[in-house]
């Protein structure tokens, strides 16, 4: 039969493997939120936060924090801007001949105006929206 030194021997041991176990389990959460927030990071970057480029030969719709380069070689191009952006649009002329015009959508403009066209070979736009219109920045 054990004694009562041996007794409280085995209750502190007990003790500070449960501390460890509280240790553990707190450590743990702590890095299964970390991983969630790293996940959560990873999803709002696939939505949309990082920018895109697209090159285009013929008539296209823009989308937000996108980049298009328009090559003018083919023919005239329209590019449309999306209904909303949080982040902006870039359009770039790439070529000279022919016209490149970016439309705002239906009941918008871009700085008052209801068509912008672009000239020049390398001539890029910055689009940012305000909630109603379009301006270039």
């Amino acid at each position: 039969m054990p004694n009562l030194q041996e007794l409280n021997r085995l209750q502190r041991q007990t003790e500070k493997i449960q501390q460890r176990q509280e240790l553990l389990q707190k450590e743990t959460q702590l890095r299964l939120e970390r991983a969630s927030n790293a996940i959560d990071k990873s999803n709002s970057i696939a939505s949309g936060s990082k920018p895109t480029r697209k090159t285009v030969t013929t008539n296209a719709g823009a989308l937000d924090n996108q980049t298009i380069i328009a090559d003018m070689s083919v023919g005239d191009i329209e590019i449309s801007l999306p209904n909303a952006s949080t982040y902006g649009v870039t359009v770039k002329r790439s070529g000279s001949g022919n016209t490149l015009t970016v439309n705002p959508g239906s009941g918008k403009t871009i700085n008052g105006s209801s068509t912008i066209t672009i000239g020049g070979d390398g001539t890029a736009l910055e689009f940012t929206y305000d909630g109603s219109n379009w301006h270039i920045t």
